[in-house]
């Protein structure tokens, strides 16, 4: 749910991570993504951040 979250975050995702999980997001699935558990906060987007850092 994390990952589909963080691609979509407009979307059911983050509903299924607070009833099923507390709101947390699985760190691990960042770290796999390769971002620091830093990063992640408040209205955090993978996909944002994958436009925003993608290699040129």
């Amino acid at each position: 749910m994390t990952l589909f979250d963080a691609v979509s975050p407009d979307d059911i995702f983050q509903e299924v991570l607070d009833a099923f999980y507390g709101g947390t997001p699985d760190k691990r699935t960042y770290q796999e993504c390769g971002l620091d558990c830093q990063t992640i906060g408040p209205g955090f987007s993978l996909a944002d951040w994958h436009v925003e850092n993608r290699a040129i």
